[in-house]
């Protein structure tokens, strides 16, 4: 049944796979914790990194003296190139699928700001936004493992107290 259902995704073009042991071509439903925990990791991907740290330099340019300083609104452009990509591609596979979303929306405010020359704003769009898809996806993932855990949580059986019946999951008398 899972299969069917990543089939379905994948027929609409979202590009969907079963991860098991962070490797996509081998099957599994519910990876354990310390598999899950592995595949978001404590800090975000060396692009947006990076992309960060361009973008803070070029915040530098609204500093008076030395003039000098006005020229580091082109390193802006370093840090779009970093974190353009990921989010447009995303973008246009599901503009593909008829999907108008907020990727969409960021590259297009992005695209924008460089078109205007308004570098800075352009990166500060791009990379706040590269930035939040990290944070969402770190918050998702440790909202999956507290789930597991309180799912762990439940028990295997149960005593139904009219008539003191062992009770297996779903009903299924235990012996």
């Amino acid at each position: 049944q899972l299969k069917k259902m990543v089939e379905a995704l994948n027929d609409e073009g979202l590009k969907a796979s079963i991860l098991k042991d962070g490797n996509a071509n081998s099957t599994m439903a519910n990876p354990s914790p310390e598999k899950t925990e592995r595949l978001t990791s404590v800090l975000p991907q060396w692009n947006v990194t990076v992309a960060t740290i361009l973008l803070l330099v070029s915040l530098l340019q609204y500093l008076e003296n030395p003039s000098w300083m006005k020229e580091l609104k082109y390193v802006a452009l370093g840090s779009v190139a970093l974190c353009l990509p990921k989010v447009l591609y995303n973008s246009l596979s599901r503009l593909r699928v008829g999907i108008l979303d907020v990727t969409t929306l960021m590259s297009l405010a992005s695209i924008g700001g460089i078109a205007l020359g308004e570098y800075s704003e352009a990166a500060a769009v791009i990379t706040i936004y590269a930035l939040s898809d990290w944070l969402e996806s770190r918050a998702s993932s440790r909202i999956r493992l507290e789930i597991k855990g309180l799912i762990d949580l439940s028990p295997d059986y149960a005593i139904l107290a009219r008539n003191d019946n062992l009770l297996g999951p779903k009903g299924t008398r235990v012996p």
